[in-house]
């Protein structure tokens, strides 16, 4: 990760925005007492999701244990009946399945 002291990062902030978020490469801004790093929104969401995910007990090794099976193994098909439709996050009692899932 290159560094790129403040004034320059300000001068070209467009730039870099859409650069970071085409390369998927973080842009490190250093300043005279803080430094930060830029990243893409879809790289940060990722990030967030791989943390939380990674922060669920057992989720890692299941991960792991999926990546192992055989595609030709796994199910073609959700089974959504043991859902309760309360987590549902369009809060709808009516809904069971296709919406994510609140946490």
């Amino acid at each position: 990760m290159k560094p790129l002291n403040v004034t320059n990062a300000r001068k070209n902030l467009y730039k870099l925005m859409k650069g970071t978020a085409f390369s998927h490469q973080p842009v490190k801004i250093t300043g005279k007492s803080v430094n930060a790093v830029l990243v893409s929104e879809e790289d940060w969401d990722g990030i967030n999701e791989t943390l939380y995910l990674i922060s669920i007990p057992g989720m890692r090794e299941s991960i792991r244990n999926g990546m192992q099976e055989p595609l030709e193994d796994c199910s073609t098909e959700l089974d959504w009946s043991h859902v309760d439709s309360s987590l549902c996050i369009c809060s709808k009692e009516r809904c069971k399945k296709n919406h994510q899932i609140r946490t």
